[in-house]
Parts: C-alpha cells; structure tokens; sequence
C-alpha cells in the first residue's frame, strides 16, 4: 500500500496535513482547497505529480496568492510503521 502526504501552508498562516492512500485523493482535496483561494491558477494532475514523484522524492507548487503545497510518497518502511501503529491503536 502507498501512502501519500498532503502539507498546505496558506498565505494567511493556516496549515493543513493529511494522509491518503492514492494521489487521486490528493488531487480532489486540492481541487477544493482552490475553491476557497483567490486563484485561478491550473492546477496539478494526477499524472503530472506522479511523473515528478517518480524523478525526486517530493512534489512542491506554490501558488499566485502565496499559498503552496507539498505533497511526498512515504517509503515502504514509514508506511509499514503507520499501518502497524494503526493496528495497534485500532
């Protein structure tokens, strides 16, 4: 199982995190989050962030009104521990 992380730091401070199990979910959370922005940038597709994931380590776009993201894929050995961790508090 892959597992994907989220960061979004706002222009106004805020912050976000979150963990999901496919890009896909990464690029709907990021589809709503620019909703709320005062931008009309393009945003990032599924295939453009794994095809840069899959050249480094992390993806990072920030966007026209300061806010910006960065999105990484966690090794096979930091996911084992989160789903063990889970397990064990599930």
């Amino acid at each position: 199982m892959k597992l994907f992380t989220l960061f979004v730091a706002y222009d106004f401070g805020g912050h976000y995190n979150t963990v999901h199990t496919s890009l896909e979910g990464i690029v709907d959370v990021i589809h709503e989050i620019a909703k709320e922005l005062p931008i009309d940038d393009e945003l990032p597709k599924e295939e453009h962030i794994q095809k840069f994931l899959d050249e480094d380590e992390e993806y990072y776009r920030e966007f026209s009104d300061g806010t910006w993201i960065h999105i990484q894929e966690l090794s096979e050995k930091s996911t084992s521990e989160i789903i063990e961790k889970i397990k064990e508090e599930g």
